[in-house]
């Protein structure tokens, strides 16, 4: 008769067994699941020592406990301010993917401070002469494929895993087709999100010639046939490295650091702020080129980008400039003076919503659908050309126009327009809207308004 395990989850009877095989069920890449199973193993020894061997044991007052542990560890070992958060990182995951919990969790920078993502300090191989002597370095002594790796990494933004398993007559074809590449092979934790790099000749003649190199071994990336990964990066890319220091150059990363400095000057017209001390032109301008260089180096998340090119923060001398062009911006909002655009719609929201940022994104995403194209197709370019009779169009479209949509759908979309509509300052316009649409009710509209429903509802029950 089959025994059902019923400690730690069911994962397995070991505390140390049930952790490594928790990781490898949620994760995917195989670098992650080993660097999480070798900083998990801080939790486990410490869950021993506090004498709790089932995870389905661990109370909240456990991981709090092990926090202080780790930032204890942290100032006797000499730990960085990220390894530390990691191992509480990691904690969290595991304890959330076994009780099916994501709010238990703690917050590690409570425990540990917080980490520095920002560069102070320009990148290395910022030289286009330098990064390709060193290349010419590499080919003369016989690392053909360490070479093109280099300049795979300095001209695409590619980490090093990245370009050494990259598909090549994949992304040859792609850049001979469409003058762009999609970066998939290689990616941190096996990511598949849509990377999209831009490629000039100078892109495609090295592709075309790591193609050649991997078809002499019939295969599709830069693995020699008789070597692994493991053995190629202990061999050929360790040759390298020394190369490269002999030119000044940090490693591989600090060449995806270079790439990102170049495509921010590329995308902004203004050196990146690592090398003026901050950035020197209008915010706005300086989030969208953030937003495509972490989309261009498979990030999620555009803070991340400081870590590449420097702060956010203003430079001294563009301090001033940069608040009066913030006065103006918010002059001209109070003013309802802005273009419509999504960033105008989100800034007016978020000034006057009070609820989650989630629940604030639906309602951005709604208003942003509805109004952007009506907009456009009407000649309206500015919030406060905005009318009533202009919202009453729009929600008799969403509604009574659009069928398909079930009667809770076009009540949220009504929802968000009224929203919409208090945070313009009109609020009379609440009633009119909901007869536009034929849903007539006297309730007040949105969070923000401080309404407490369950009030308002028994005190009209009364």
């Amino acid at each position: 008769m089959k025994r059902f395990i019923h400690q730690n989850y069911g994962f397995a009877f070991s505390l140390e067994r049930a952790c490594q095989i928790a990781i490898q069920r949620g994760n995917k890449g195989y670098g992650s699941i080993r660097t999480k199973q070798m900083r998990i193993q801080y939790f486990t020894e410490f869950l021993k020592t506090n004498g709790i061997q089932d995870l389905r044991k661990v109370r909240y007052a456990d991981l709090q406990s092990f926090g202080e542990h780790v930032a204890q560890l942290a100032k006797t070992q000499n730990w960085s301010t990220a390894y530390a958060q990691n191992i509480l990182s990691d904690a969290n995951v595991l304890m959330g993917f076994v009780r099916r919990q994501r709010s238990f969790r703690i917050r590690p920078c409570a425990y540990v401070g917080q980490r520095g993502w920002t560069r102070s300090n320009p990148p290395t191989g910022m030289s286009m002469s330098e990064t390709e002597q060193c290349a010419h370095a590499l080919f003369k002594n016989g690392d053909e494929r360490a070479a093109l790796i280099l300049l795979m990494a300095r001209f695409f933004g590619m980490r090093l895993q990245e370009a050494v398993k990259a598909d090549l007559p994949r992304l040859l074809r792609q850049a001979k087709r469409e003058g762009r590449i999609n970066i998939l092979e290689g990616t941190k934790g096996g990511r598949k999100v849509a990377r999209l790099v831009t490629i000039n000749d100078f892109g495609i003649w090295i592709l075309e010639q790591a193609h050649d190199l991997a078809r002499e071994d019939h295969s599709h990336c830069l693995i020699p046939q008789d070597q692994n990964y493991i053995c190629f990066i202990r061999s050929e890319i360790a040759r390298a490295r020394q190369v490269m220091k002999t030119f000044e150059i940090k490693g591989f990363h600090d060449l995806r650091s270079a790439y990102s400095c170049d495509r921010y000057t590329q995308i902004a017209g203004v050196p990146a702020p690592v090398f003026t001390g901050g950035r020197t032109t209008r915010g706005e301008v300086d989030h969208n080129a953030r937003m495509v260089i972490s989309a261009e180096l498979g990030h999620q998340r555009p803070e991340v980008v400081n870590s590449y090119i420097g702060a956010r923060k203003p430079a001294p001398e563009f301090a001033d400039i940069d608040k009066a062009e913030q006065a103006r911006q918010k002059r001209e909002m109070a003013e309802l003076q802005v273009p419509v655009t999504e960033a105008s719609l989100s800034y007016l929201l978020r000034s006057t919503f009070k609820g989650p940022k989630s629940e604030y994104r639906i309602h951005l995403r709604r208003v942003s659908d509805m109004l952007l194209p009506y907009c456009r197709a009407h000649a309206i370019n500015r919030l406060g050309e905005i009318t009533l009779q202009d919202l009453q169009k729009m929600v008799r479209s969403e509604t009574i126009e659009r069928e398909n949509r079930s009667r809770k759908t076009q009540q949220d979309y009504l929802l968000s327009l009224l929203r919409f509509a208090h945070a313009l300052g009109h609020a009379e316009w609440e009633v009119p809207i909901r007869e536009a649409a034929g849903f007539v009710k006297k309730t007040q509209a949105g969070r923000q308004l401080k309404i407490n429903r369950r009030r308002f509802r028994d005190n009209r029950n009364q």
